[in-house]
């Protein structure tokens, strides 16, 4: 089997060392030293290139190096090509832990101890308890779960919110449109990891953020798309919303003249919140690999109807 690797390089390094000495039948190729592209049935990337796309008659196997897929033009590789995501524990856990951070940072009131300090304010603020704290996640997928376990030691109520309908110990689950006001209207922060599909594109906008209670906060870190940027604003601005954190934009890096910069009630980050290592990015895709190789159903396997 032929692999054409076009990511980020010192990860393809890497990848290429290991793979010599696990899959000596493997050969990884590196770009831009593609070499016959008649031979690769394998590749590995972050976007798909659709120009190289026409020159890989024998493509069967797109492997990415990330758990969204939405940057993947799923009309234009063709239905014999298996598309197979990452599955990254590290990733995963990675996401846990800033999730926890800031959800903890927004309900201990750090953002106002941040302000007051601007201002030599020593102001403290009441708390109450964890438990009366409620944290709603919307995405129950993989990444989902992790989060929801790792904030259940804390004590908070915590909700979850998907399409299908899921079940998970200490956690009230809510699923489908029908169901998502009454998920929305009883959260302090909501917490959006959802895939973006047609489904969930824009989801995060002012109907939405009218179904929240006043005061209620956000943190995305799904996609930029989920959210209407105007939207936001305008119910901070109303101090509708309290305060929100991004990891992700509609445009990254983010322009320098957007308003989110200056927020006051902004917390930005730099799609930060989960970084694939190059280790343990190699063990998820090795994982998939001998699964595809073996005729077996990848873990990261994509299902086109989903979207993910």
């Amino acid at each position: 089997m032929v692999i054409l690797y076009n990511s980020m390089p010192k990860r393809g390094q890497h990848w290429q060392q290991r793979l010599k000495q696990d899959f000596p039948d493997v050969e990884f190729r590196l770009w831009p030293d593609h070499g016959d592209l008649n031979e690769v049935t394998g590749i590995v990337v972050w976007k798909v290139d659709t120009e190289l796309l026409a020159q890989l008659p024998n493509l069967q196997v797109i492997f990415t190096v990330s758990a969204g897929i939405d940057q993947i033009p799923l009309d234009c590789i063709p239905e014999s090509v298996q598309l197979i995501r990452m599955i990254d524990h590290d990733l995963e856990q990675q996401l846990t832990e800033y999730s926890c951070a800031t959800a903890l940072s927004i309900y201990r009131g750090f953002h106002l101890y941040r302000e007051a300090q601007a201002h030599s304010s020593w102001k403290p603020h009441s708390v109450g308890p964890a438990s009366e704290y409620r944290i709603g996640v919307m995405g129950l997928g993989q990444q989902g779960k992790a989060i929801l376990r790792g904030l259940k030691p804390f004590g908070f109520a915590l909700s979850g919110w998907a399409r299908s309908q899921y079940s998970l110990e200490g956690v009230d689950c809510f699923a489908g449109n029908e169901h998502l006001p009454d998920f929305l209207n009883q959260l302090d922060i909501l917490l959006c990891v959802l895939p973006l599909t047609e489904q969930t594109r824009d989801i995060l906008n002012q109907t939405l953020f009218e179904r929240l209670p006043q005061g209620a906060a956000l943190i995305n870190i799904g996609r930029g798309e989920h959210l209407v940027e105007q939207d936001l604003i305008n119910a901070l601005n109303e101090q509708h919303l309290s305060y929100a954190v991004l990891d992700v934009t509609r445009e990254e890096p983010l322009p320098k003249e957007h308003p989110f910069w200056l927020h006051p009630k902004i917390m930005l980050t730099p799609h930060a919140a989960g970084l694939t290592r190059p280790e343990s990015g190699y063990q998820s895709f090795i994982k998939n690999l001998q699964s595809y190789l073996n005729g077996e159903k990848a873990i990261g396997w994509v299902d086109r109807n989903k979207g993910y």
